[in-house]
């Protein structure tokens, strides 16, 4: 079954999870979806979840790239994102720059560009993050973030300094393509953003090499193809839920799973899986008929919903 993905052009994230597609060599449908809310077709077939970017296989949809990251190394297992075996550093590499190094990247290039995102944009992160509006504070805290962002770029080159191609080795993997996805973004700033590149050569190179993975082959969907591939579909996956299990919780259990940083409304339906790394919930009817939301366990909440 053909992955389809669910993104816009200019995503970090989604570059994230386009670069594991071309490190896999799929070949995947594009569906583009907005920048800013409301994305009606991307949250009827999430149950509510609307961040970016969603991968769906039928009627199983995985939602955060480390989730992504997950199911795409599960389904295609060679070239493996974890070439010296997963001891859990690629695991921490990517939590530290989906998280700091990101936020201080994306921070940066929004208050030294902020005049590049029309002010819909700017609104839509605020009400993300739950703060107002504040273009000259963000230009303000550019210079802060930067102080934190060449630390960060120094960690990087001191990973290459043995002249290693890679962060782990001689070969890329999902250490790579998650640092690689905000430094990226920095293109979109142009000089006023990539000037803290240029005091790290080593960096720089690394980049090139990272983005000479590519993405795979898109082909374009339609939003409403790619809801009647979930209509038409069952979900595949197996339920699995740990038990006992703190939570108290069972499968089928009414539940809600949210972010904890940086989110809107939760997701709510009868617990699919439940273990150490992953989280599911399945949700019935509307226009997808009944499809499985996927989380990563780090970096959400599961709670008891109460029945509707």
């Amino acid at each position: 079954m053909k992955p389809i993905l669910h993104h816009y052009w200019g995503s970090n994230y989604a570059e994230k999870a386009r670069k594991i597609l071309g490190f896999k060599g799929v070949t995947w449908g594009s569906v583009i979806i907005p920048d800013v809310m409301p994305k009606p077709d991307l949250v009827a077939l999430t149950g509510g979840y609307s961040k970016t970017p969603v991968l769906q296989f039928g009627a199983d949809v995985y939602c955060d790239t480390k989730r992504i990251a997950d199911e795409l190394e599960a389904r295609y297992p060679e070239p493996t994102l974890f070439p010296g075996g997963r001891d859990g550093i690629a695991d921490v590499i990517q939590y530290w720059a989906d998280g700091a190094l990101t936020l201080a990247g994306g921070r940066y290039l929004i208050g030294r560009s902020h005049e590049n995102w029309r002010p819909e944009f700017h609104a839509d992160r605020a009400a993300l993050w739950g703060v107002p509006v504040d273009l000259e504070r963000m230009a303000r805290s550019a210079e802060r973030y930067r102080q934190q962002l060449v630390v960060y770029l120094e960690w990087i080159t001191s990973m290459l300094a043995d002249g290693r191609h890679y962060l782990l080795g001689t070969k890329p993997g999902l250490a790579d393509i998650s640092c690689h996805h905000i430094l990226w973004f920095l293109e979109t700033g142009g000089e006023k953003a990539t000037d803290v590149l240029q005091a790290f050569p080593a960096v720089r190179a690394w980049l090139e090499r990272v983005g000479q993975i590519g993405i795979g082959t898109p082909g374009e969907m339609s939003a409403s193809d790619a809801l009647d591939v979930a209509q038409r579909a069952v979900p595949a996956s197996k339920p699995n839920v740990n038990a006992p299990n703190r939570e108290g919780l069972q499968q089928g259990d009414r539940v809600s799973v949210r972010a904890e940083i940086a989110g809107r409304d939760p997701v709510a339906g009868a617990l699919h899986t439940l273990t150490t790394r992953h989280v599911a919930v399945s949700i019935t009817g509307g226009r997808c008929g009944d499809v499985v939301v996927h989380f990563p366990r780090v970096g959400y909440v599961v709670a008891r919903a109460e029945a509707s």
